[in-house]
């Protein structure tokens, strides 16, 4: 490893220590209480979860020196949980702390909130790891992008209808589904978009708007309706049918589009 990769492997390692003490400290302490033991293991699961998401994505898709290297793969994804505390870190700027919301408040609608961000933001910061590249820091750059437009649709619903609030403060499960299910249709598309061989700054862009419209459609039409119902409490089978609607229609997108 180069010196620049081993000052980014100390970083990463030292972020992505987040999730150690997330696992064996906050959730057994946070969560002892808890009547139903299945939510405490639940928590402390998706960690580990999201880190076995990206290391599949890594072994298929990522760069042929990385796929093959052992230590690449661990560099990679200690880089992509120092990433998810980052971002889980940057959204608590909205009004949602990871941590509180979910493990001290022992709130359900936080935890399918967290859980849909969690994997979200693993599949964005996946998406840049697709395809050949000359080093981290184009991972960075396409992730910047990526998660990026995660933000930008979070900002927007939340700007529309206070949805950070009602699911931290009100408990709107169903609030918190659809919430999720943005996160890992937009996780998703977001890291396509951004997936493929590198070729340039201003290529990857170009690339990344042409291929994230679809996504950015659907973050106006979602604050739209997401507007229009901010007074009404959806039933969640309501909510759990619109997100069914939104992977089907994620899916077929990139199933059309292909790996890369």
């Amino acid at each position: 490893m180069s010196g620049d990769e081993i000052i980014a492997l100390i970083v990463s390692a030292l972020l992505a220590g987040y999730w150690l003490q997330w696992i064996f400290l906050w959730c057994p302490r946070g969560l002892k209480l808890e009547r139903n033991p299945a939510g405490r293991w639940f928590a402390q699961i998706m960690p580990l979860m999201v880190t076995l998401l990206l290391l599949a994505v890594l072994r298929c898709w990522s760069s042929h020196d990385v796929r093959s290297s052992v230590l690449y793969l661990g560099f990679y994804s200690l880089m992509g949980l120092a990433w998810l505390t980052v971002t889980v870190t940057a959204f608590g700027a909205l009004g949602f702390d990871l941590r509180y919301d979910w493990i001290d408040s022992r709130n359900p609608a936080a935890a399918l909130c967290g859980a849909g961000l969690m994997l979200g933001v693993t599949l964005a910061f996946g998406g840049a790891n697709v395809g050949d590249g000359p080093g981290w820091w184009v991972v960075v750059f396409s992730a910047l992008l990526s998660t990026g437009a995660l933000w930008l649709g979070l900002v927007l619903l939340n700007f529309s209808a206070d949805m950070m609030e009602r699911v931290t403060v009100n408990r709107d499960t169903s609030l918190a589904t659809r919430l999720a299910g943005f996160f890992l249709c937009g996780g998703a598309l977001a890291g396509r978009a951004v997936a493929g061989d590198w070729v340039s700054v201003s290529g990857t862009v170009t690339d990344f708007l042409h291929a994230g419209r679809p996504l950015f459609a659907a973050m106006l039409a979602l604050a739209a309706v997401e507007f229009a119902a901010r007074r009404t409490r959806l039933p969640l089978g309501v909510s759990v049918a619109l997100v069914m609607a939104e992977l089907m229609a994620s899916g077929g997108y990139l199933l059309w589009l292909g790996v890369w």
